[in-house]
């Protein structure tokens, strides 16, 4: 992952900034899960309670052998600041986020911070399309 921030002020008074993400394409793991029968406890055995223990593997042999698609986002801002009567301020903002409008499919888990695709379901989000967004600020 390639990430790069910057910001300018014009002479016009305008702040332009921008946000570039670059992702090569974070791998992922193809993890077969099943239930297993072969190595009951014995105090549950004794009591008769079955034990099913969940045995994970990785049905290509390795560890990270899928890898997703690699993709940009970029990010823009521009905001323009006045000064107004009586000490007032005005700040006006306008953003644009995921200008490329990339819409990418990722095999990603955030809780583990790791991609998994356990017996043949996904556990994956859709990036957002583009979005945008207004705001002001009035100080005084």
């Amino acid at each position: 992952v390639v990430k790069l921030n910057a910001t300018t002020v014009t002479p016009w008074g305008f702040r332009m900034g921008t946000a570039i993400t670059w992702q090569s394409g974070l791998p992922f793991s193809v993890i077969r899960r099943s239930g297993s029968l072969d190595a009951v406890p014995p105090s549950l055995a004794a009591i008769g309670l079955p034990a099913i223990r969940t045995r994970s593997s990785y049905p290509d042999g390795i560890r990270n052998s899928g890898r997703n698609i690699s993709w940009w986002n970029v990010n823009t801002r521009f905001t323009r600041e006045m000064n107004l009567s009586r000490g007032m301020h005005l700040q006006l903002s306008a953003e644009v986020y995921n200008l490329l409008d990339s819409q990418v499919l990722q095999i990603y888990n955030p809780a583990t911070e790791s991609g998994v695709r356990i017996n043949g379901e996904n556990e994956a989000r859709i990036t957002t399309g583009r979005s945008y967004q207004l705001s002001g600020k009035l100080t005084f």
